[in-house]
């Protein structure tokens, strides 16, 4: 027996990439030397997902407290 139904695909949001990277850009960049020279503590790293829409607003609500990794000119 077959059942109609219907189902919706959900609606993703495609990032626009080159405001990421222009918004990567608005972060202070930091060297591996400045890496070297700086204090390290013990940490311990947790991930989170999120959607992706919602990353352009975390990056912007990020850029006044974290420095962006640069080597050889290139944000990492």
């Amino acid at each position: 027996m077959k059942i109609a139904h219907s189902v919706q695909a959900p609606a993703y949001w495609t990032p626009d990439l080159g405001l990421i990277e222009a918004m990567t850009g608005l972060f202070d960049s930091m060297s591996l030397a400045d890496l070297d020279k700086a204090t390290l503590m013990n940490r311990t790293d947790t991930k989170y997902l999120l959607p992706a829409r919602e990353l352009p607003d975390l990056l912007d609500a990020l850029r006044e407290e974290y420095r962006w990794l640069e080597v050889d000119g290139v944000h990492l």
